[in-house]
């Protein structure tokens, strides 16, 4: 990922990769295992908010929203054991990475 990118374009990328027609979730529950290039992106990204909204009194609406139970929308019983895991691993990493963008 580019190191200039805006709060703004990575608000907007995290939105896309978490809620949408094509969001992960949505690949997910549409029995599409999870682009793991997609996952780094929005990995990436969250992690560079960290710390972007500290001095602000809101963080940007739709980030809040795309993040609420986001380990849930994960979640998809149809996959074998071992990518039910790593659904579960990513839906906890992107809880904590929310975690730290609202509480930094």
């Amino acid at each position: 990922m580019r190191e200039s990118r805006s709060t703004s374009e990575l608000v907007a990328l995290v939105v896309a990769r978490l809620v949408g027609n094509n969001s992960l979730p949505t690949q997910v529950h549409g029995g599409e295992f999870v682009d793991e290039r997609q996952v780094a992106e929005l990995l990436e990204a969250m992690g560079a908010l960290v710390g972007r909204f500290t001095s602000e009194a809101s963080v940007p609406k739709e980030l809040a929203l795309a993040t609420v139970a986001i380990a849930t929308r994960f979640e998809n019983v149809h996959y074998p054991q071992d990518q039910q895991e790593r659904l579960e691993d990513i839906g906890a990493e992107v809880e904590r990475l929310a975690e730290e963008i609202f509480t930094a």
